[in-house]
C-alpha cells in the first residue's frame, strides 16, 4: 500500500512536471494555473488505472492449477466512473493442485478456495464437496461425512452442474 501511495505522488509530480514545461513553451496560451490540475489528474488517474489492473495483474500471477471460478464486478457513487465501467472488486479461485479425495468415500472431494479483494489479505477457506449431491460446506475438523446415501445437512450449499467449482472438483474426477 505504501509503494502505491508513492507511485501516485510520483504519477502527481510527473504530470505537473509535463504541464510545467508546456507552460514554460507557451506561458500566454497554457497558464499556470493549471500545473495543480494536472497533478490532480494524473494522481487521479494512477489510481483509477490502479483499480482496474489490479485484477488481471493478480490473475496472471496465480500459480499453475489454480483457477478463477467467480469474480464480483461493482460500482459506487464516489467512483463515478465505476458506473460507466464497472471494475473487478474481488474473486475467487480453486487450487486444483490441493483436490483431494476421501480414501473412504470417494465422492467426498476435499478442496482449497482463495478470497482476493482489492487492497485486502487473500483468505483461504477449505471446502468439502459432495459431487454425487452436488453440494459443498466448509470443512472443519467437527464436520461429519453423512454416509452414502444420507441426505446432506442444512450447513450444506447446492451446486449447480454449470458451476466452475462442481465442474474443477468433480468432473476432473471422472476424466482422470
Amino acid at each position: 500500500m505504501i509503494w502505491e501511495l508513492i507511485a501516485t505522488v510520483v504519477a502527481g509530480v510527473g504530470a505537473a512536471g509535463i504541464a510545467l514545461f508546456l507552460h514554460r513553451l507557451k506561458p500566454t496560451r497554457f497558464p499556470r494555473y493549471l500545473i495543480p490540475f494536472f497533478a490532480g489528474a494524473g494522481m487521479l488517474g494512477f489510481s483509477i488505472y490502479g483499480e482496474y489492473s489490479w485484477f488481471k495483474h493478480t490473475e496472471n500471477r496465480l500459480p499453475q492449477g489454480v483457477k478463477v471460478v467467480h469474480v464480483v464486478d461493482g460500482s459506487s457513487w464516489w467512483r463515478p466512473w465505476s458506473f460507466v465501467a464497472p471494475h473487478k472488486l474481488q474473486f475467487v479461485a480453486l487450487d486444483t493442485n490441493s483436490r483431494t479425495e476421501n480414501t473412504l468415500n470417494p465422492e467426498f472431494i476435499r478442496i482449497d478456495l482463495y478470497f482476493f479483494e482489492y487492497r485486502h489479505p487473500t483468505r483461504m477457506l477449505r471446502q468439502i464437496v459432495d459431487c454425487q449431491r452436488k453440494k459443498r460446506t466448509a470443512f472443519s475438523e467437527n464436520l461429519v461425512l453423512p454416509p452414502t446415501g444420507a441426505v446432506s445437512g442444512s450447513e450444506w450449499q447446492a451446486l449447480a452442474v454449470d458451476d466452475k467449482i462442481y465442474q474443477l472438483s468433480c468432473q476432473t474426477a471422472k476424466t482422470t
